[in-house]
């Protein structure tokens, strides 16, 4: 009833107006969801006058399906080249030098990138010789938020692209993460606490996107405090 009210007042428009009506409507059939294809115009007796309406009805739902699944394939195909462009940037980059330790601040400046995950900070801990122990080794980013929003607004004033932001990082390491790698390195994290999620990261192969600290130990926390607090991801 609702459906045919609707059909009656499209039809007094049209009658109404003089004007053509062109347009596309989804319902429900049996189920289905399906899209109409609907034309109304006036017919006109040879005074002017209007005195009827010419309705053309049709069904599109397989045109329609066939559009935004191309619309799908498109996206997914330009998605996959952005992240194969990204992907050879980074390789082309890394390439460019044999300094493990500018490699591994590379990696750490990508993943900071706004092209890639966009975090404010990065660090890298790897286990040594001794393999209870996660030793700090490079960090990129600003080492107070103050910093990590004044470096935000400078970027979002200037933007770089990701070869850019690698070349500045490059002529200027020292400079630009002198303070949060010597941060970083004087960090030891355990790895005998069976609980800690520094321990099931390295051992289970767990991630951690935490947004708050209050489950875990007080050592645990008091590392992602001294790191730059939550959010955090591990």
């Amino acid at each position: 009833e609702e459906l045919a009210d609707k059909f009656r007042e499209d039809d007094r428009c049209v009658i109404e107006t003089g004007n053509m009506l062109d347009m596309e409507e989804t319902s429900m059939r049996d189920g289905s969801e399906i899209t109409i294809h609907t034309i109304k115009t006036p017919v006109c007796d040879e005074s002017g006058t209007r005195i009827g309406i010419l309705g053309i009805f049709r069904d599109i739902t397989g045109r329609k399906l066939m559009e935004r699944e191309k619309m799908l394939v498109e996206s997914t195909l330009q998605y996959s080249q952005a992240e194969l462009n990204l992907k050879n940037e980074i390789s082309e980059l890394l390439l460019s030098t044999r300094d493990l330790h500018e490699i591994l601040h590379m990696i750490l400046v990508a993943a900071t990138a706004k092209e890639a995950l966009g975090f404010n900070r990065a660090f890298l801990f790897l286990m040594k010789e001794d393999k209870n122990f996660l030793h700090g080794i490079v960090a990129t980013g600003a080492l107070t938020r103050d910093e990590a929003y004044q470096t935000w607004a400078r970027m979002a004033e200037k933007p770089q692209t990701l070869p850019e932001l690698f070349q500045s990082h490059r002529r200027d390491i020292s400079g630009h993460d002198a303070a949060i790698t010597s941060l970083v390195q004087q960090i030891k994290i355990p790895l005998t606490d069976q609980s800690s999620i520094f321990t099931r990261a390295v051992f289970r192969q767990q991630s951690f996107n935490m947004l708050n600290t209050g489950d875990l130990s007080v050592f645990d926390r008091s590392v992602i405090g001294c790191l730059g607090g939550v959010p955090f991801v591990l």
